[in-house]
């Protein structure tokens, strides 16, 4: 099995009703606030990220933690095998679905 090195947390990801209401709570930490065309507010430090804190529209509760990782050309190698590997299977393969 392939593994990565977690490097940092690149922001959290919320699902709130009223986006007006979750903003100014973003705010009352500090966090200057936008709502981009897509719909979702977006929470941004006072670090380089471009946004730590993103909530779509919906019903609440904790939507996501992606995290920051580096690759190295051993990972993409590994991964690269497997793929060609797992490509020659006669095995079938279950349709997922990302969202």
């Amino acid at each position: 099995m392939s593994t990565i090195k977690v490097e940092d947390i690149a922001h959290v990801r919320f699902q709130a009703p009223d986006l007006d209401r979750m903003a100014s709570f973003l705010q009352d930490f500090g966090l200057s606030t936008s709502i981009a065309a897509d719909g979702v507010l977006y929470g941004r430090g006072t670090g380089g990220a471009p946004f730590v804190h993103a909530t779509r529209k919906g019903d609440p509760g904790f939507r996501g933690l992606p995290f920051v990782h580096r690759t190295s050309p051993s990972w993409k190698d590994s991964h690269a095998q497997k793929t060609r590997r797992s490509n020659r299977s006669t095995r079938p393969v279950a349709a997922s679905s990302s969202g």
